[in-house]
């Protein structure tokens, strides 16, 4: 953990909003985390896990001054995160303008430890002092439950019956946080991030209070994939796995959207 000396050799900026991601492991929400911290007015810093720091009772601007030391620490990186390169063409305003939005990018991470502790919203709020949004980013569930049950990280071990129960335990809190806090969680689909970039992207830095130009949206979408990786055929399903995970998308708003899409073929 950084000490809280590191954390407060340089002063912070005062955003207006802070904002976190809830999520699940391996659904995609890296790519757009990127893409908020490529408006020139907002600083989001990549897996600082900056609940962690609330917990441990470090201060609105430790906590600040530590999302700019690992946003700069990824930019020494070259953004390059698992194979994959989040760099998008710099903005020329970048440096020019006020920060309006700070926070961080952990997802899977933040809500498991929201899970754990769910003072840890209200303690965020306190110490923040200002606007707390959350982006709930939803990848197929199919896709990330195969995808986790390779790579990981989850508390139950490879396989898909292991990565299953992990995915409905984190999509539980995510739907008590997004009830709870109506109108500051943002549900994101990373399907619809895809097919539809410009539309998601206008939504979501309205959401941020954030205005962007046209030339803004063209430089973020040059970083969104073409397609969707469609990971659920990489591995054997079985048909009671199958059946878990359609019974979950009849019973969740957030998951309606894939009650259509093809399913994995049963072993």
């Amino acid at each position: 953990m950084m000490s809280k000396l590191t954390a407060m050799l340089r002063p912070p900026p005062s955003p207006e909003s802070f904002v976190l991601f809830i999520g699940y492991p391996r659904s995609g929400h890296s790519l757009l985390g990127a893409l908020i911290n490529a408006h020139p007015q907002a600083i989001l810093s990549h897996e600082l896990d900056a609940l962690r720091y609330i917990e441990a009772g470090f201060s609105r601007k430790q906590v600040l001054s530590m999302i700019l030391s690992r946003d700069r620490w990824f930019q020494k990186r070259e953004r390059e995160w698992e194979g994959y390169s989040y760099q998008v063409t710099p903005d020329p305003d970048r440096r020019t303008n006020q920060t309006l939005v700070m926070g961080d990018k952990k997802g899977a991470g933040t809500t498991a430890r929201i899970g754990k502790n769910p003072e840890l919203l209200g303690q965020l709020d306190n110490r923040m002092q200002c606007r707390v949004r959350l982006i709930h980013y939803i990848r197929n569930p199919f896709d990330t439950i195969s995808t986790m049950s390779r790579k990981g990280p989850h508390p139950y071990g490879q396989g898909i019956d292991g990565a299953m129960k992990f995915f409905s335990e984190l999509h539980a809190i995510n739907t008590d946080i997004s009830s709870s806090r109506p109108g500051s969680v943002l549900t994101v689909h990373h399907e619809n991030l895809i097919g539809s970039p410009e539309s998601v992207l206008r939504e979501l830095f309205e959401f941020l209070s954030l205005k962007t130009t046209p030339p803004q949206i063209d430089r973020m979408k040059e970083l969104i994939f073409p397609t969707p990786s469609l990971s659920r055929d990489s591995v054997q399903w079985d048909s009671s796995q199958i059946e878990f995970v359609d019974r979950l998308i009849d019973s969740s708003p957030a998951l309606a959207r894939y009650a259509t899409c093809a399913r994995p073929t049963p072993v």
